[in-house]
């Protein structure tokens, strides 16, 4: 996932270059984390929509495990 994809222009904004600055730090590890418990919602998401006869397509969802990570990580980085 490119900086355009994922929060926009990497340094378009203090938010966004602090929100980078905060990715920087972190381990791999760290960042292994947060990328499974986001896809770990995704995937509890889409069992229930797919259980009540509504799948949810592929890009929907990459699309809300971006938006999952990109929340936690606004959430830690203030």
């Amino acid at each position: 996932m490119s900086a355009n994809e994922f929060t926009g222009s990497r340094d378009s904004s203090a938010h966004e270059q602090l929100i980078w600055d905060y990715i920087d730090s972190l381990p791999t590890s760290e960042i292994d984390n947060i990328i499974g418990r986001a896809e770990r919602k995704v995937e509890k998401i889409a069992y229930g929509m797919l259980m009540a006869g509504r799948p949810i397509n592929l890009k929907i969802r990459k699309r809300l495990i971006q938006s999952a990570i990109l929340r936690e990580l606004n959430t830690r980085a203030g």
